[in-house]
């Protein structure tokens, strides 16, 4: 029955959610949406674990900053960091 209902549904992002959608993303909310990640779950190919970034973000922080903020805000190009 939800099924069916799921399917009629329209396809549409309501106004007010798209407007979040495509807001500016700010350094901040990099680190806090880091923080919230399980520290023991690896979420890329390349095996670093989520930990690792927690544990070092003072040392590497501004780099992945720098790099999440300019894909997001700029759509940038990341085909050079798997070469």
């Amino acid at each position: 029955m939800l099924a069916k209902q799921a399917k009629r549904a329209p396809l549409t992002v309501h106004k007010q959610a798209k407007r979040g959608l495509h807001r500016e993303i700010f350094a901040l909310e990099i680190k806090v949406a880091l923080n919230q990640f399980n520290p023991n779950k690896v979420v890329g190919l390349d095996g670093m674990s989520t930990l690792f970034f927690q544990q070092y973000w003072h040392i590497v922080g501004d780099d992945v900053t720098k790099v999440i903020l300019s894909f997001l805000n700029n759509d940038a190009s990341l085909d050079y960091i798997n070469q």
